[in-house]
């Protein structure tokens, strides 16, 4: 038993099975080995390119990330198109905006401005706003614009009030916090004041004690009627208060006679003979009005001698008077350093003195005219905000955008005011320049 032998097949030869274990086991291990590299190879094309794109990421707010390639390329666009708008604004004037429904219409290529551009502007200049109860209430929707709450959802009632009046039309509540009235003694038909303080670091604007140097005065005085503006405003007066830009907006009254029932007889003859004159700087002005504005004879009370009747003929004309002021603002007002703005007048929804208001724009955009300016070389300074040619389409009957009274315009028409005043602002700057302080888009 111990002797048992078994007979293996011929065919069995052990090296060579084993040989042929190990080869097949080294091509398993090779095949894998060729996957696993080949795979590897391909998740390289995808890591580099996350790599790539994360070194191309940039953070432009809180949890929020573009590529620096759309960032370039947003810029870049950014760019372009602050240039052809630009270009559309200095090509451009206030005249050619239309309407679309009571919705304004600008030029092309010129947009309507962001509400931001109003604070961004207005924070870098000290502004005087003077005219009538219109200028009033411009004054005040631009004011509200300014000083909103969420600039891109202004609300309809932070431009008229909660109880649909507006800010400037109760002076009293100025009367001792107002700089703008030192030294001055305004006539009894003032339309109100207001002195505001545009706060560079918050939306808020305010009364405040003005500290010297403000930047950022943004005030009103209602002065409905020309004379009142040739005598108050003056270089004396701008300069104590370091305004650089003077926005002046009036034409009713002087159209509809409201001024010449009251004025005295030696006033206007006071400004007869100005017609003539040729001031040349701040002393002389205030030598020849009687020593400044804080002397001025403006009547505090009705005067017991008003004219009445035929004696109105001897009074001067509103289109005399019209005249002087664009010349008074043209040649005294006016400076390298002291921008003015002119706005042409509205229209009366009773269509009165309609030819009367048309000549008045015409006379101040002839004045002005950029080929043959009447005003001389002094006008440079002198911005035309016509106001007037626009709103005609929307001033009469059911067409008229009516405000509180029959006197007024509602708040498209002061929002188409605003717009074309940024416009005009913006394009002078342009042709000064060359540039904008303000990014337009």
């Amino acid at each position: 038993d111990n002797n048992v032998t078994c007979d293996l097949p011929t065919s069995y030869h052990p090296p060579k099975i084993i040989e042929a274990m190990t080869i097949t086991w080294f091509n398993h291990f090779n095949i894998r080995r060729v996957i696993l590299i080949s795979f590897a190879v391909s998740l390289l094309p995808i890591l580099f390119s996350d790599l790539f794109i994360q070194s191309n990421l940039v953070t432009v707010q809180e949890g929020t990330i573009i590529s620096n390639d759309v960032v370039s390329h947003t810029a870049a666009s950014d760019s372009s198109r602050n240039t052809e708008v630009s270009s559309a604004i200095v090509s451009s004037n206030s005249s050619q905006y239309t309407w679309l429904g009571n919705q304004l219409v600008p030029p092309n290529n010129v947009p309507i401005f962001h509400p931001k551009l109003y604070k961004e502007y207005f924070q870098k200049r000290n502004t005087l706003f003077v005219g009538d109860s219109l200028a009033r209430r411009a004054y005040a929707t631009i004011h509200g614009i300014i000083a909103c709450n969420n600039s891109d959802i202004v609300e309809v009632e932070e431009l008229v009030g909660k109880d649909g009046t507006l800010l400037g039309q109760n002076e009293s509540k100025t009367v001792d916090k107002c700089p703008l009235l030192e030294g001055l003694t305004l006539p009894y038909y003032h339309r109100g004041y207001d002195c505001r303080l545009i706060d560079n670091g918050t939306n808020n604007a305010s009364f405040v004690d003005f500290p010297p140097n403000t930047i950022g005065k943004f005030d009103f005085l209602g002065l409905p009627c020309a004379r009142d503006i040739v005598q108050i405003v003056n270089p004396v007066m701008i300069n104590r208060h370091g305004y650089d830009l003077v926005v002046v907006m009036i034409g009713a009254w002087e159209l509809l006679n409201e001024c010449r029932i009251l004025v005295a007889p030696l006033l206007e003859s006071t400004l007869s003979s100005l017609l003539e004159l040729n001031l040349n700087d701040v002393d002389d002005y205030e030598q020849r009005m009687g020593g400044g504005t804080q002397r001025i004879n403006t009547t505090a009370s009705p005067p017991e001698d008003l004219p009445r009747g035929q004696e109105q003929d001897k009074l001067l004309t509103p289109f005399q008077k019209w005249e002087l002021l664009l010349k008074t603002l043209s040649n005294e007002v006016s400076s390298s350093k002291i921008q003015v703005v002119i706005r042409t007048p509205g229209f009366s929804v009773k269509h009165n003195g309609d030819e009367d208001m048309w000549e008045m724009i015409r006379m101040t955009l002839q004045y002005f005219s950029p080929e043959e300016p009447k005003g001389g070389e002094k006008s440079r300074n002198v911005t035309i905000v016509d106001f007037g040619s626009v709103i005609a389409a929307r001033s009469y009957g059911d067409h008229r955008i009516s405000g509180d009274s029959i006197y007024h315009y509602g708040l498209e028409a002061r929002l188409l005011f605003g717009q074309q005043l940024l416009h005009e602002l913006f394009a002078a700057e342009l042709r000064e320049t060359g540039e904008l302080n303000s990014i337009i888009l």
